[in-house]
């Protein structure tokens, strides 16, 4: 009885300290490709998340692919496979009213492109149309950081399988055009999965 009393008193302990944390979110810290501050993707689940970050979300499905509890107080959304049993969180994502920094030092509310590319070096560059969205990735880091558009790039850069060349010239058209610009969201996923 002694034991189940002291695990459900270091639960409860556990989970105040995570949830105040996490909502103290200026001394908040993503951590590329695994997590937020004490909240590691790959082991917990969105049940976890509830019950640390309370129930004041707004719940996405993604078209079957992925469900998403979204925290407008605290800027942060996090993603689990839609599906039975598949509850784990395997992606995070940081919108602008996010207060904290990356592992890095990058901070969303006071820093632009430029400052990702000094804190991280070159960016892959990407175009998605359906997510109205420019990326600088970095893949083997486990994260990317989303950029608003200035309209559609040259359809050149949408090429499936771009040689050499055509990759650079897209990392320095898109590096160009967007160096001073502030980014609008951070999404971090365990490297080399499909986040």
């Amino acid at each position: 009885m002694l034991l189940k009393s002291t695990y459900c008193l270091f639960s409860i302990l556990f989970m105040l300290t995570v949830g105040a944390h996490a909502q103290s979110s200026e001394n908040s810290v993503i951590y590329d490709g695994k997590g937020v501050d004490s909240l590691k993707m790959g082991t917990l689940t969105s049940l976890d998340v509830k019950q640390m970050l309370g129930n004041d979300f707004i719940a996405t499905n993604h078209s079957d692919y992925s469900i998403e509890l979204f925290y407008p107080k605290l800027g942060m959304a996090f993603y689990r496979k839609y599906g039975p049993d598949t509850g784990k969180i395997f992606c995070m994502s940081f919108r602008k009213d996010y207060l904290g920094k990356t592992s890095r030092g990058f901070k969303m509310s006071s820093m632009t492109v430029q400052d990702i590319l000094r804190l991280y070096g070159k960016a892959n560059w990407t175009y998605l149309e359906r997510d109205s969205a420019v990326y600088a990735s970095y893949e083997e880091a486990g994260i990317y950081f989303a950029i608003k558009p200035r309209g559609i790039p040259p359809a050149k850069f949408n090429a499936e399988k771009p040689d050499a060349a055509l990759v650079k010239a897209r990392n320095d058209y898109f590096m160009n055009l967007y160096y001073n610009d502030q980014v609008e969201e951070i999404t971090i996923g365990v490297p080399g999965t499909d986040f």
